[in-house]
This record gives structure tokens, sequence and C-alpha cells, in this order.
């Protein structure tokens, strides 16, 4: 059994044992509670025995925190394991260069199914402390930033090699697009037109320091595409 709790509840210390004895005698088997607890106090509140009765029988969950959790950051692995790369941002959102998992975790869900690659930069940007969010927009803004592994310098600079191809505004009009739909925006077929066809490489730029904290897609584009 697999539950993650993300913050002290003194109920579960009533409720796993049930689940793990209800587990067992359902599938004849040995049965165990695995906890996800991304905040080390509650990770610490979770790994606390469970006295069963008379200090006879316990229920000590395993325990997966931040200590348990690795820090992703390469895209190669991230692509690998897109599962993990999520957790870690779980666990290490607010520590110091979370962007750099952040940044991890986006490209790990581009390549997935319809509705991971949705959830899953949901879920990044949801989890991201605010500090490693203003950096993580930043990265995504900077001209020559050199990402630190052929995987990513791929994939953030598929967009300007294609501008390069086609033409400045052209190239940051297909970046923003890929974008929206990778923060999980539905981008209606009018609006990515006009934004296709833009020419104002000001306006595409103001539009891409709105994406990050933008929660919705009126946010983005203001009142510029009314």
């Amino acid at each position: 059994m697999v539950e993650v709790q993300s913050e002290v509840d003194l109920r579960k210390r009533w409720t796993w044992p049930i689940y793990v004895a209800g587990s067992r005698a359902r599938h004849r088997c040995p049965a165990l509670l695995v906890v996800i607890a991304p905040a080390a106090a509650v990770a610490r509140w979770c790994g606390e025995a469970i006295d069963l009765g008379h200090r006879r029988c316990e229920l000590r969950p395993i325990v997966l925190g931040p200590d348990q959790i690795p820090v992703v950051t390469d895209f190669a692995a991230a692509s690998r394991a897109p599962e993990l790369a999520v957790l870690s941002v779980a666990a290490h959102g607010h520590d110091p260069g979370a962007e750099h998992i952040a940044l991890a975790a986006l490209a790990a869900a581009r390549d997935l199914d319809s509705d991971r690659d949705i959830l899953y930069p949901d879920f990044v940007f949801a989890l991201l402390g605010e500090v490693a969010r203003a950096a993580l927009e930043h990265l995504m803004r900077i001209p020559n930033y050199e990402f630190q592994s052929d995987f990513a310098r791929g994939f953030y600079a598929r967009g300007k090699a294609e501008g390069k191809a086609e033409g400045k505004a052209e190239g940051e009009a297909e970046l923003l697009l890929k974008l929206l739909r990778l923060r999980g925006f539905v981008v209606p077929e009018a609006i990515e037109q006009r934004i296709a066809v833009c020419q104002d490489t000001a306006r595409l730029e103001r539009w891409a320091g709105r994406l990050l904290t933008a929660g919705s897609l009126a946010e983005v584009l203001g009142d510029e595409l009314s």
C-alpha cells in the first residue's frame, strides 16, 4: 500500500493499521505500508511506530521523505523516470536551486501521454516554492543560458533553432505555444493561429514572461488578443 501524506493527521494512527490488515486479508499475503511525505517534519512523524496493543505488536510504516527522495536535475535521468522527477520537485521544491529540478521535471513530461503531460507540469508549478518559481521564470527567459546536458540543450534550444530557420518572431511564437501546452493550458485554434502569425517580438516576450505565474490562458495574454 502506498499513501501520500502532506501533513500530520492523527487519525492516520488509527486507520493505517486497518488498511494494512485489510490488504493482508484480502490478498492473503504480507502487506506493507509505504508513505510518501515530501515535508521532513511530516516524514519523521509518519515513521514513528504505531503501538497496536501493550507494545506487543506495532506497525512502523516505510517512509519516503526528503532524505530518501533524490534531487533529480539531470534531464536524461528525469526522462527515464518522470514520476520520480515530479516527486523530486515535491520533496525539494523549496530548496535552493529547485528551479533546476523543475526544469528537469518539465522536460520529462513533454513526451508523456495526454493526461500526464498536462497534469505533471501543473504539479510542478504548484509544488515549486515562490523563490524557485521566479528563478525558473528567469532561467527560461535568458537568451544565452547554458544548460548543463545535451538532453536539456536539445529540448530548450529547439525553439531557438526553429527561430533561426523561420525568423525570430516565428521561432518565439512556436516556443511560446509549446510552453503553453507544456504548462497545461488549452489554446483554442483561433488564438493559436493569431499567436503563430504574431510578428511583435516584444509582445511575445511579454506573454512568455507571464507564463510561469499565470493561472489561466487569459492571464498570459491579458486583453491583447480580445
